[in-house]
Formats: structure tokens, C-alpha cells, sequence
């Protein structure tokens, strides 16, 4: 930290953080093998499935003895320790009428993430995908291995006055860009590459990267009553004394999400991405046409698409809570304080994600809300 002068202040600051195998559970450990557990893949092939719904598991397919193609676990003699670095410069200045100003930069760089990779998966091509498999002896062969590695950068700046003479305020904007090259353990959504052998290109935007964020929140002492400026003495007084106003206003950008294909187009049992022709992006987004879906074509037969990863925005989140409350006293060491709040106070709907599975009648719709609707609170608190 370095003082420039009495009201500018210069900080930075950076360091080193070892983590360890995040979000694994007892799922991915050597010990979820045969013999002690017994895990035998049915599918998921539908063209050549070996059972039928009719028939139902054989009586064997727990036996030991008997696995077809059984799903193993593989663990890495030598596994790295993941870790992150972060960074950050912040400039502080003092301005007039109470008010701090604070502009940053923050960025984190993290390395040696780990991931469960498919190491059994087969390459694009025709026929049943067991035949087709690196070791064909098995079923889905996974690992645990540290190949994702994220970064992140971000412009912050904040306002605040201290709350003085009735009034306080904190406003926060953030800049910010997170991109990696495969999801935590714990999004099962997106954990999975469309190409195991290939992490390069899973590269993009992280699952939770929000580009721009706004929030305002304040306290106000309205200014009537005893000892205010307006209304000081009288019955007005005592109805319209002693109220505090506070809010808070949010706003954001949406996060990103993936077009997907329905099947597996490739033959590779894992899912696959179109090929994008167009940017996606629709010149007027609707709740039943969030994106272009005609910017997006099925590739060749047994090909992986050339669509990258979280390249579309959902929607936006917008929200206003208020609250207005006052304190009685009821003597010398009794207070009744009433607090009314409205969350959502305009009501405003918050889309959720469009749906990214192509080639249906909802494909880009948005059938689902992110927040309730507006809800009204009324409270009474006895201090004593």
C-alpha cells in the first residue's frame, strides 16, 4: 500500500494458492472398481442396444464373472497439485461530500484443474461403438486428470459514502471476462468435451462468466420530524417522523450457454455440436426465439461440429428491493421498530436459459423464470 497524498491511496497485492482434487467424492476413486463395485454398461449405443425393454437386465448382471464391457475407474500415479494465482492494483481517492472512489483491477490465473476425462471413447465413425473403442474389453474408462486451466480478469469500480447525516450509498460496477477449458466436477451439465482428446478446443467462456454488473444499494433517513430539516415540530411530525428508506437496484448480463445436437451425429457415443454458419445472435431476442437457430447446421455424418463452447448469451437479470421502516419509542428502553419490504418491487420476470438442443419446436424458447415473483413483507420487532 502506498499513501500518494491525504486523500489517494495506491494498493497491490499478489499471491500463490495450492488447492487439492476438488468435487471428486468417492465416485472417481480407485476404490468404485470391481470387485467392489460392479458397474456394466448397457448402451449407449440405440442402434445396437444388447438388451431389450421388454426383457429387462439379465439375472447376471452383477456377476462378477460376467461383466460385458464393465465402466472402470483409472488413477494417476503422479497427480500435480492445482493452484491459482491472483493479482490486483487498486488507486483509492477521497472526494468531496463524504464520497470514496475506488477503481481495480483484478485477475487470477489457475492452472492444473482437474477434470474427469473419457480416455475409452472412440474416434467418429460408423458401426457399434463398442468394436470401435481403445480398449474394447471395456466400458466407459475414466480418469481424473488435471488438463483444464482458467483465467480471469476484471475492471471494478465502486463509490461509497459512509452513512452521515441520514443518508449512506454504495454503488459497484464490475467488467469482467472467466474463461476455461472444461467445468467443475460438480456442473454435470458441461463437464463432458466433445472431443476427449482434445481440451484446446473446449476453450471458452466459463459456465458462470458474467461480463457486466451493476449494483446500487442505500439508506435514507427521510428528512422530516424532530431534529430533521422539514416538518421538525407538530402532529406531522410524529406521523411522518423518524421513516428510513433503503434499496437496492441489480443488474447484469446473462450467462453463456451451449447449442447442442439431439444425437450423436458422430458416432462416438457423447454429445455433439453443430457447425456454426452464422454468428447465432438474434437481431431481437424473444422469449420464443432467444437465438438464431438457422445459424446453426448438423455436421457431416461421423464428424465433430465446429461450434465452440459457450458462445451465445442468456438473458439479462434486472431486480429492485425496497424497504421503508420506522422505530417507536415506547419508553426508555422499549422500541417497536415496522419494516415493510417488497422484493421484486416492478415485478420484473428473470429468463432463464433458452433451450439449446436444436432441431425442435422449443429449440431457443425460454420456458423457465430464475426469481419469484413480486413478494410484499410486513414485520413488527420488539426491542427490549
Amino acid at each position: 500500500a502506498w499513501r500518494l497524498n491525504s486523500r489517494t491511496v495506491v494498493r497491490s497485492a499478489f499471491g500463490v494458492f495450492f488447492g487439492r482434487d476438488e468435487n471428486m467424492g468417492i465416485g472417481r476413486r480407485p476404490t468404485n472398481n470391481p470387485p467392489y463395485v460392479a458397474l456394466n454398461t448397457y448402451g449407449p449405443d440405440p442402434n445396437y442396444a444388447p438388451i431389450a425393454l421388454a426383457i429387462g437386465f439379465p439375472d447376471d448382471a452383477l456377476d462378477l464373472d460376467k461383466l460385458s464391457a464393465p465402466a472402470v475407474v483409472s488413477f494417476l500415479r503422479h497427480a500435480p497439485t492445482p493452484y491459482v494465482q491472483q493479482w490486483n492494483f487498486n488507486l483509492q481517492r477521497e472526494l468531496p461530500g463524504g464520497l470514496v472512489l475506488q477503481l481495480a483491477y483484478i485477475g487470477s490465473s489457475a492452472h492444473a484443474l482437474y477434470s474427469p476425462d473419457q480416455i475409452n471413447s472412440p474416434q467418429p465413425g460408423s458401426g457399434a461403438i463398442q468394436p470401435r473403442r481403445p480398449f474394447p474389453q471395456f466400458g466407459a474408462l475414466t480418469w481424473y486428470v488435471p488438463l483444464v486451466s482458467s483465467n480471469y480478469s476484471s475492471f471494478q469500480a465502486t463509490a461509497e459514502r459512509r452513512f452521515a447525516r441520514g443518508f449512506g450509498l454504495l454503488a459497484a460496477y464490475t467488467w469482467a471476462h472467466s474463461i476455461d477449458n472444461g467445468a467443475s466436477n460438480a456442473d454435470r451439465d458441461d463437464w463432458a468435451p466433445q472431443n476427449p482428446a482434445d481440451y484446446r478446443a473446449e476453450r471458452g467462456s466459463s459456465n458462470f462468466d458474467i461480463r457486466h454488473r451493476f449494483s446500487l444499494s442505500s439508506v435514507w433517513q427521510l428528512p422530516f420530524g424532530k431534529s430533521r430539516r422539514f416538518l421538525g415540530t407538530g402532529p406531522a411530525a410524529a406521523i411522518a417522523g423518524g421513516w428510513q428508506l433503503s434499496g437496492i437496484v441489480s443488474a447484469q448480463t446473462g450467462l453463456p450457454f451451449t447449442p447442442r445436437l439431439p444425437t450423436d451425429t458422430a458416432g462416438t457415443g457423447t454429445p455433439i455440436r453443430p457447425n456454426r454458419i452464422q454468428s447465432g445472435v438474434a437481431a431481437t431476442p424473444t422469449v420464443q426465439s432467444w437465438f438464431d437457430t438457422s445459424a446453426f447446421v448438423s455436421p457431416p455424418p461421423y464428424a465433430y461440429g465446429n461450434s465452440g463452447r459457450n458462445i451465445l448469451s442468456g438473458p439479462g437479470f434486472r431486480n429492485v428491493d425496497l424497504g421503508l421502516s420506522r422505530l417507536f419509542r415506547l419508553g426508555e428502553r422499549v422500541r417497536l421498530e415496522f419494516r415493510a419490504e417488497a422484493f421484486n418491487l416492478f415485478n420484473t420476470p428473470q429468463l432463464g436459459s433458452p433451450n439449446p438442443v436444436l432441431t425442435f419446436n422449443t429449440t431457443g424458447a425460454i420456458s423457465t423464470v430464475t426469481n419469484p415473483q413480486r413478494e410484499i413483507q410486513l414485520a413488527l420487532r420488539l426491542r427490549f
